[in-house]
């Protein structure tokens, strides 16, 4: 039937067809209304097994439908509002599509459908709730649905993929799975996650672009193996809770309302792993945020250019298409070049001067360039392309260049943004330069591309920072230092107090190193003083700070100041 014309079917049309297994309809046939079936259908053949019926044009099944023996039924994009009434045995169906079908208001009951593989009911714009036995498959896509909620008393035991994207009227959301590894709830108003999301330790990709969600829950950093999270336009988001320590890539884009960002201490961030980490267009972070997004930009760029110094050489060819694959990359809001980049101006041009350098055969490139808001917003995202060119400090002629990709969805940007950078490719040529000439003047400009069109971009200034195994492990003990000043400051404790010795004499340094609670021998020294201090505590006459008690964020409120105002690490 792959040449349909104007035909009419008789609703007796399948009554001798007892035999028929295999029912197909071109997807490309799709008559007004009723002109294929103007009467109706009276009934299907009992032996079908597969069933491809799109724009199917009837509002339902005929009444005395059996899908026992269906292994495929097909009707997608049809005019269908039920398939059929009551619990059938679906033993052989494996899968059911019925996506695009916008007219269907209710699924039925799917419970004896134990072998199911794929259920599709994408884009069924009246679909407003479903039946918890769905929840049994391990893939289930019901994007663009009216569903209200989706809940489940049970951790579930399969449900692998779910996807519920742009079910706008989707507020109640308490689904689990021990197995779930990809969650999408992109243009819902599901306004918060259930307490024990935390559970879901292979969870890999959570997309929440567009949301209605506030906040995380404090189970979230327990997600062990989560890599991709994107809050895109979660403009009602305001704090965004600890996260896991295997998270690459982090999009914050546009969460107007954003804060506040936490972090772990300073000994797990260096565990970190993250790639690409974005919050453009988040202007309302507070003074502390944007001072820990700038130390955790500064640790995870250093680990990863430090963790590449070595790597193998490569051709870069694909550079073009996979040049993301050979990055980090920071963003948020800031209109000065970070003070810890060793090289920085507020030109487009810097001389960079290595020769008082030690020589190192490995050497890294980290760029720092601040993007002048705003810019006019654009149809699709922008890509843009810092030009670097490179040339000899008292002969301009000589000179090549190498260009940095950076590619976001971010179609406007509405004030100054700092973006730090470790590109792989860059480092690499940077290096091979450096070998024969230790002083070269670098020159950056800016371009941004949206779909057919590029303009310039203004910058306000850039930096440049270089790095050899030197100096990073100098910026781990500079770190630590910082952090054991601000511990002691946190604690108002005097610098010549017994305790502090001890601590300075302790081989380990365990205490600065990790940022955890000292062993409990070293208070004993303090034991007076903590004495006296309860006895007030107890009268309710002081008010001890309840920072002592929580080391481990100390960075977030005192740490940061000290850290920036470092600006050369050796």
């Amino acid at each position: 039937m792959s040449v349909i014309r104007k035909l009419q079917l008789s609703p007796h049309i399948f009554t001798k067809m007892s035999k028929l297994q295999f029912l197909y309809f071109p997807s490309k046939y799709n008559q007004d209304g009723l002109s294929l079936l103007p009467h109706g259908l009276q009934s299907f053949p009992v032996e079908l097994r597969y069933v491809a019926w799109m724009h199917y044009p009837l509002k339902s099944l005929p009444k005395n439908f059996s899908a026992k023996n269906i292994v495929m039924f097909d009707l997608s994009c049809s005019q269908v509002e039920k398939l059929w009434d009551g619990v059938q045995n679906l033993m052989n169906l494996k899968e059911l599509k019925v996506s695009g079908s916008e007219n269907l208001k209710e699924l039925p009951d799917l419970s004896k459908a134990t072998n199911l593989e794929v259920l599709d009911i994408n884009i069924c714009p009246r679909l407003t709730s479903v039946s918890p036995s769905i929840l049994s498959l391990k893939r289930l896509s019901i994007a663009y649905c009216s569903l209200t909620k989706i809940t489940s008393k049970n951790h579930l035991p399969s449900l692998s993929f779910l996807n519920l994207e742009s079910c706008k009227k989707l507020r109640e959301f308490s689904v689990t799975s021990e197995n779930m590894i990809e969650l999408d709830l992109s243009s819902t108003r599901v306004n918060s996650l259930p307490s024990s999301f935390g559970r879901q330790s292979k969870l890999k990709i959570l997309r929440l672009r567009d949301s209605g969600i506030n906040s995380l829950p404090s189970s979230f950093k327990n997600l062990t193996r989560l890599q991709y999270l994107t809050v895109y336009k979660s403009r009602e988001l305001c704090t965004l809770t600890e996260l896991p320590l295997s998270l690459k890539t982090l999009d914050a884009t546009d969460c107007t309302s954003l804060k506040t960002v936490l972090f772990p201490s300073i000994a797990q961030q260096f565990k970190e792993n993250r790639k690409e980490v974005l919050f453009w267009n988040c202007l309302k972070l507070d003074e502390h945020s944007l001072k820990a997004i700038g130390l955790n930009a500064h640790i995870n760029v250093m680990r990863f250019a430090y963790q590449h110094l070595s790597a193998p050489d490569e051709n870069y060819d694909d550079y073009d298409r996979t040049y993301e694959s050979y990055q980090v990359k920071y963003v948020y809001p800031g209109g000065i070049v970070p003070e810890w980049m060793e090289y920085k101006t507020t030109k487009d041009y810097i001389i960079i001067d290595l020769s008082s350098s030690p020589h190192s055969s490995q050497l890294g490139f980290i760029f720092s360039f601040v993007i002048s808001g705003p810019m006019v917003k654009a149809i699709m995202g922008y890509r843009f392309t810092f030009y670097i060119t490179v040339s000899d400090d008292e002969d301009e002629n000589k000179k090549d260049s190498i260009d940095i990709y950076m590619s976001d969805s971010i179609v406007w940007v509405a004030s100054d943004h700092v973006c730090v950078i470790y590109d792989q490719r860059c480092s690499r040529y940077l290096n091979s330069r450096v070998k024969n000439q230790t002083r070269f003047k670098i020159k950056v400009e800016a371009m941004a591309a949206a779909v057919a069109h590029q303009r310039g971009v203004g910058l306000k200034g850039f930096g440049v920072s270089p790095i050899n195994t030197s100096a990073y492990h100098n910026f781990r003990k500079h770190i630590n230092t910082t952090a054991y000043h601000n511990f002691i400051q946190e604690m108002n404790i005097p610098a010549d107090h017994s305790f502090i010795q001890k601590i300075k004499a302790t081989a380990d340094h365990s205490l600065i190193q990790q940022m955890e609670v000292p062993d409990p021998l070293y208070f004993i020294p303090m034991l007076p003083i903590f004495l006296f201090i309860s006895f007030f505590l107890l009268r309710g006459r002081l008010c001890f700070r309840h920072k002592f008690f929580y080391v481990n964020s100390c960075y977030t409120a005192g740490l940061l100041s000290d850290y920036t105002n470092s600006n050369k690490l050796h």
